[in-house]
């Protein structure tokens, strides 16, 4: 089932409706439903409406720095402007004025996400922000990734990374909310953001990325890290995500030491408190005022292991959809269409090598996400072993081809990047030592039968 290719600016506003979806994935009338009764509560008037992009000036020279602004678009007017020469990369950011106040852009909302034909399942995302009017659900958090298939059947046992993928979520981190009159300085708050990779033949690559609340550094890094033409091609954003994850990461430890010193002070004042009352000036006196924060302490420490834990359960769905998805279909796909004939060995491993630096860290996470996988299923049964996993150095791989080159295909060398590809199976891998070498066939059994589902092969080397 193709999407609809909306072209005026009625067809636009028409979201979520513009999208073809079959209604057993998504209910649509529902999310239109629940958008225009939380219109109030989420969306500025028309007349306020701004929304802040990214805007790429060309690059001069190949391999320079382009320059990257940070602009606002104000009104439908400019937004549709710029959404009709939108480049192959489009960053978006949504702000709030404040965390409990609604957002900056209007009901064109509608027409930036029909534009981009932005996932319907972003709309619990969305929800999340806007005026808080009514209790809330401070803890919720959402998560999706879904490939993008003409169908829109999602399989993902069969799943090619051809066309691309959608991802979209919530994350939660805390800042310095600077209101002197509260003595807590710090206060807990969401970021969403939706990333769509599109790939085909005759259009090429598109990314699109969309911020909710990011807080003034993370669009600050986006900014900054989108100056790199090179190393922010589309087929390498993901790794954005990993900055994403890094930027909402660095105030948790301030706030950990805060509570800590909070909980230090009141241990204090209970242990040198005399329960008989003070008995001389300068005596420590505790009173219930200190059992009332002692539970907001609790309180918090209980909040802060939640969300925590919301947030690496998060990581730990990206990072499998990475190695599950990602990177196994890439790896073999980007060999097979940037393979070329090349009239030198040397140049064929060269070119290869410069591939390598760029795979680098999808190699490792994804080494590390089945070391994790084995280790568990040893665990559970009862095996006791010692599991490690690496991906192959470039000094260590650049030794080994120049070594293989000499005899391969007879002495003819490497002819492109698919003859390496298919050599060299060790570019990355997981070693399991066993402290009992009769569990190996057991070892074989479970590692083929519970991990072997998975979209890699296994190779089995013999050691002695």
């Amino acid at each position: 089932m193709e999407k609809l290719n909306p072209k005026s600016t009625d067809e636009l506003k028409n979201y979520p409706f513009n999208l073809s979806i079959p209604s057993f994935y998504v209910d649509i009338n529902r999310c239109s439903d629940r958008l225009s009764t939380d219109a109030e509560r989420l969306f500025a008037s028309k007349k306020d409406s701004q929304l802040w992009t990214l805007q790429f000036d060309p690059i001069i020279k190949e391999g320079d720095k382009r320059s990257v602004q940070l602009i606002r678009l104000k009104g439908s007017t400019q937004l549709t402007s710029f959404l009709k020469a939108v480049g192959p990369t489009a960053v978006f950011s949504i702000r709030q004025n404040f965390s409990w106040s609604s957002l900056q852009i209007s009901e064109d909302l509608r027409q930036l996400f029909a534009s981009q034909e932005v996932h319907p399942n972003f709309l619990d995302v969305v929800h999340v922000f806007g005026e808080k009017t009514e209790p809330v659900e401070e803890s919720f958090s959402t998560f999706f990734c879904h490939p993008i298939s003409q169908s829109r059947t999602v399989n993902l046992d069969s799943f090619s990374a051809n066309d691309g993928y959608e991802i979209g979520y919530n994350i939660k981190y805390v800042t310095g909310h600077g209101r002197s009159f509260l003595r807590d300085p710090y206060s807990i708050r969401d970021t969403g953001v939706y990333h769509k990779y599109r790939r085909d033949s005759t259009a090429g690559e598109f990314c699109c990325w969309i911020l909710i609340h990011a807080s003034d550094a993370l669009e600050e890094r986006f900014r900054h890290a989108f100056q790199a033409s090179k190393e922010t091609r589309c087929v390498l954003q993901f790794q954005v995500h990993a900055m994403v994850l890094l930027s909402v990461s660095e105030n948790w430890r301030g706030y950990i030491n805060y509570l800590e010193e909070s909980f230090r002070k009141l241990r204090e004042r209970g242990f040198l408190t005399n329960i008989k009352g003070p008995t001389a000036e300068g005596d420590i006196e505790a009173d219930f005022s200190d059992i009332r924060s002692l539970q907001v302490l609790a309180d918090k420490l209980c909040q802060l292991c939640h969300i925590l834990g919301l947030n690496v359960q998060f990581e730990l769905l990206l990072s499998g959809f990475a190695c599950r998805i990602l990177v196994p279909t890439t790896l073999h796909d980007s060999y097979k269409i940037m393979a070329s004939p090349s009239s030198s060995k040397n140049d064929v491993i060269e070119q290869f090598l410069e591939e390598y630096a760029d795979m680098k860290a999808g190699l490792k996470a994804l080494a590390e996400h089945v070391g994790q996988q084995c280790e568990e299923k040893l665990r559970e049964a009862d095996i006791a072993a010692i599991v490690t996993s690496r991906q192959k150095s470039e000094v260590s791989l650049r030794k080994k081809l120049s070594t293989r080159n000499e005899d391969f295909n007879r002495g003819e060398g490497y002819k492109d990047k698919n003859d390496i590809f298919q050599d060299i199976s060790d570019l990355a891998g997981v070693r399991i030592a066993l402290y009992f070498p009769n569990h190996s066939e057991r070892v074989k059994e479970i590692i083929a039968t519970r991990v072997g589902h998975e979209p890699y092969q296994i190779k089995w080397l013999q050691t002695v």
